[in-house]
C-alpha cells in the first residue's frame, strides 16, 4: 500500500483512487489502514518523503471519494492529537488546516 502511495503521490486524485481500489479491501479495514499509513508518513522523522500538503491533498481526495466513511476515520486520528509529541504537532496542524478549509468545518 505504501509503495502504491509513493508511486502516485503527486497526483492526489489518482493516488486516492488507487489506494481505495486495493484488491484485498474486503478482507481488511481499508479506510483505517490508509489513514494509518498516511499519518505514519506525515510523522516520519526527521522528514516525511513529501510535503505535508501532499498528504493533506490525498486525504481530502479520499474524503471526497468515500464521504460516508473516510472523514470519520480521519477524525479518529485527529482526536489522538493531545497525546502526540510536540515535534509532530506542526505537520498535524498543517493537515488539519487544509482539511477543515476544504470541508468548511472545524475539526
Amino acid at each position: 500500500m505504501l509503495c502504491l502511495h509513493s508511486t502516485h503521490a503527486l497526483d492526489s486524485g489518482f493516488s486516492a483512487a488507487q489506494l481505495l481500489s486495493y484488491p484485498l479491501k474486503n478482507k481488511i479495514p481499508l479506510d483505517y489502514m490508509i489513514v494509518e499509513v498516511m499519518f505514519a508518513e506525515i510523522f516520519r522523522l526527521p522528514n516525511p518523503e513529501f510535503l505535508e500538503i501532499t498528504y493533506g491533498s490525498i486525504l481530502i481526495e479520499l474524503c471526497k471519494l468515500q464521504p460516508s466513511t473516510m472523514p470519520q476515520v480521519s477524525d479518529c486520528f485527529f482526536l489522538r492529537s493531545p497525546t502526540v509529541q510536540v515535534i509532530l504537532l506542526n505537520p498535524l496542524s498543517s493537515i488539519v488546516t487544509g482539511l477543515s478549509t476544504s470541508h468548511g468545518t472545524a475539526l
